[in-house]
């Protein structure tokens, strides 16, 4: 079990630009018979696009 005070301050360093980040966490992702899907839309609110993963990426 992920300590949640030890996860959010690792998570944190994701967005520190004056040092470099911790190591990934591998976050569960949630893939089943049915797929999540959300709308990818621009400033304009028209849709680009569908993000089709629930989980969080990350890469430098």
């Amino acid at each position: 079990m992920w300590d949640p005070k030890d996860v959010e301050a690792l998570v944190r360093t994701y967005t520190n630009k004056e040092n470099l980040p911790a190591l990934y966490v591998n976050q569960p992702l949630s893939n089943y018979a049915n797929w999540q899907y959300d709308a990818v839309c621009d400033c304009n609110g028209e849709m680009i696009g569908a993000a089709v993963y629930t989980g969080f990426s990350w890469n430098v």
